[in-house]
């Protein structure tokens, strides 16, 4: 027996990519792959679903160029793991973007809550091709809604961890008030997360308070 040419477990692995995975950087595949995983109230938990873009006249996708007069943004969750806000209420929704995790290098925003015993459950990923107030506010705004939709209200945000940046201060005050559960009564308070180096320790600081 022989071990294949590296050329040849090459092209093995990128034709699974394209096949299997999905991957694909031109606007044409992904407008197709956008549209056959649309979101629907009737999907089960655990499908896979994106949402978050505009929709054009003919419901077609409209999921940008990545440009600043059309910017890209396409978040990706399931029913089951959104249905996690609904913890929001006891603990700490956390936001935060990272990079260099797709070819384009698009930042990829990261929503999640983290519970009393540290550990992290995810609600949403959003691909966008910017990292701008407005793009973080209709990421939010879109999972509120699908939340709403599933479980009939608004999710009760009472504390977020985030960065320093004001883009995304603005975004989670603005949703958070505009979009709130009918019986939520307490104040958000908003923390920022640093790291001390050389240590590992990260320290999270209250900034405001909306009531």
């Amino acid at each position: 027996w022989e071990s294949p040419l590296l050329r040849q477990v090459q092209a093995y692995v990128g034709h699974f990519r394209q096949s299997t995975l999905n991957e694909t950087d031109l606007v044409e595949d992904m407008v197709k792959l956008v549209k056959r995983t649309q979101f629907t109230p009737d999907m089960l938990d655990d499908n896979a679903f994106t949402f978050g873009y505009n929709v054009n006249e003919d419901g077609t996708p409209a999921i940008g160029e990545g440009v600043d007069d059309d910017p890209t943004i396409v978040g990706i969750s399931t029913p089951c793991v959104v249905e996690m806000l609904r913890y929001a209420a006891e603990y700490v929704l956390h936001i935060d973007t990272t990079y260099k995790l797709d070819q384009s290098g698009y930042p990829v925003l990261v929503l999640g809550i983290s519970d009393q015993s540290r550990s992290f459950h995810l609600v949403a990923m959003f691909v966008t091709s910017q990292q701008t107030g407005g793009l973080i506010s209709m990421a939010l705004q879109s999972v509120f809604d699908v939340f709403k939709v599933i479980t009939g209200n608004y999710p009760d945000i009472r504390y977020c961890v985030a960065d320093t940046d004001k883009a995304q201060y603005n975004a989670v005050m603005d949703t958070t008030s505009s979009k709130r559960s009918r019986g939520s009564n307490g104040a958000l308070t908003y923390l920022m997360c640093f790291s001390t180096p050389p240590r590992t320790w990260l320290t999270a600081y209250p900034v405001i308070q909306w009531k």
